[in-house]
């Protein structure tokens, strides 16, 4: 029964009694005695029965909304969530052929004192397991091994990969997530157009929402605050990078100030993110630079798959990448955005992918295609 008809419920009843008995002591037959005490007991109990139907209806009301039924409402929410989550991001990796055929062997380690605090410094509560590097498939270990809520900043230029990493790293987290657990639930969220006088969580709380309208039911218009009131979800941060230089510091500590209770994952280019803590700081952040693909898993990732000429081909590429490997080839082609974009572009085309072995310099290559 919804509140609306309860409510009806109630006043119907109530009205209805308080006309009974206004008929039985005004009524054409109330007069001549024929309303004895019978009739008059007979009243005072009909409006005792409905006054405590009355109150019946309303604990029922009430008890749809006791703190238990809440909390069992939210944990569905972020099951929900979770799985939603996990569709979108799986979806969006593929389509972007990050995960298929197979991801770009990308490489981290721990970013240097000028942004980071070095991991032997802190405090030993503090420190990831001494996870100072490896590679994006182990970034789940790093940000697992923090203390709750963990922080983690992933940095890397143009095209280094920072948001392929930070969505592997979601899929991965989400991946191996146990329906019906407390950790929370990341969360993708685009920092361009935020600005730091509008607070954090509403300009999430808004996103969220936006982007998982089946939310509300479960918890009403509410629920998507309540989850991260109640540190149910992890805010994955795209882009401070993309936000203007004033605002880049005071943005950095809305993070730092508002993130108190749920994990943070933050993406951006290094030189911005050092401007942004001369004066302001995302604090007890693990802060991890993104490396350029080396030539060997470079090529690697160019033969995953390949078959017949186009193989021949890529042989070729691959062979000069090894042989010359301070050419323009191996130094454009050191990075996942540029990798992505030369495989994806001979793949899905009859041209020779030994093409991309006649340009002078690093910027045409790039532009090649594009």
């Amino acid at each position: 029964m919804t509140s609306s008809v309860r409510k009806f419920a109630v006043v119907v009843t109530l009205g209805g009694c308080a006309s009974t008995v206004a008929w039985m002591y005004s009524g054409q037959h109330a007069g001549a005695g024929l309303v004895g005490n019978a009739n008059v007991v007979g009243g005072l109990a009909g409006v005792c029965a409905l006054a405590v139907t009355a109150v019946a209806l309303l604990w029922v009301r009430e008890a749809g909304t006791t703190p238990a039924d809440t909390e069992r409402k939210l944990e569905a929410a972020v099951d929900f969530l979770a799985r939603e989550t996990l569709s979108v991001w799986q979806t969006q990796a593929k389509a972007r052929r990050i995960t298929t055929p197979s991801p770009a062997l990308v490489s981290w380690r721990w970013a240097g004192r000028d942004v980071a605090a070095p991991v032997t410094e802190l405090a030993p509560g503090q420190r990831p397991a001494l996870l100072t590097k490896g590679e994006i498939t182990r970034l789940r270990e790093l940000y697992n091994g923090l203390p709750q809520p963990g922080r983690v900043v992933i940095l890397g230029g143009p095209g280094a990969g920072k948001t392929t990493a930070m969505m592997m790293l979601l899929v991965d987290v989400l991946s191996h997530r146990v329906v019906g657990a407390d950790e929370p639930v990341p969360v993708w969220v685009t920092m361009g157009g935020w600005t730091p006088d509008v607070p954090l969580l509403d300009w999430a709380v808004k996103a969220i929402t936006r982007d998982y309208p089946g939310l509300e039911g479960y918890a009403g218009a509410n629920t998507a605050a309540a989850l991260l009131r109640s540190g149910r979800v992890a805010l994955f941060l795209d882009g401070l990078d993309e936000l203007p230089n004033a605002l880049r510091g005071p943005a950095l500590q809305a993070v730092d100030e508002t993130a108190q209770d749920f994990p943070i994952v933050l993406t951006s280019r290094p030189s911005e993110y050092k401007t942004a803590t001369r004066l302001h700081r995302l604090w007890n952040a693990a802060v991890v630079n993104l490396l350029p693909v080396g030539i060997a898993d470079a090529s690697a990732y160019l033969l995953n798959q390949q078959i017949g000429a186009r193989r021949d081909a890529w042989i070729k590429v691959t062979d000069h990448l090894r042989e010359h490997p301070r050419g323009v080839a191996a130094r454009t082609l050191c990075d996942p955005l540029t990798l992505n974009l030369a495989r994806d572009t001979y793949t899905h085309t009859d041209a020779d992918p030994t093409e991309l072995l006649a340009f002078p310099k690093p910027e045409a290559l790039r532009r090649h295609r594009n």
